[in-house]
């Protein structure tokens, strides 16, 4: 799990320096005429790039939902019970506003 978090954030990083890309996709003359042009050849590597990074962030959605959790009403006693149902792993985060 640390490897994973460890790469989910690098790509929160990358999706940062990626979404600043997208402003030189679209330009405003070229060669002297005042046109609004895009470069298709950048739009689809930034495109594909945050798609990419798009995809980890869904499967870390859908391994966070997968994975058990230590329950909160269990704690109260001292020693934590693993939640390893699926539908209440869901309807945890789902009701949760932490996430």
């Amino acid at each position: 799990m640390q490897i994973w978090n460890r790469a989910l954030l690098l790509a929160r990083g990358v999706a940062l320096a990626i979404d600043p890309i997208f402003f030189y996709v679209l330009s405003i003359g070229r060669g002297g005429s005042p046109c609004l042009y895009m470069d298709g050849g950048l739009a689809l590597v930034v495109t594909v790039a945050r798609s990419a990074v798009d995809a980890i962030h869904l499967l870390h959605i859908l391994l966070q939902l997968r994975l058990p959790y230590v329950s909160r009403e269990s704690l109260v006693v001292g020693r934590g019970k693993l939640v390893w149902d699926a539908r209440a792993i869901a309807s945890h985060y789902m009701r949760s506003l932490e996430g």
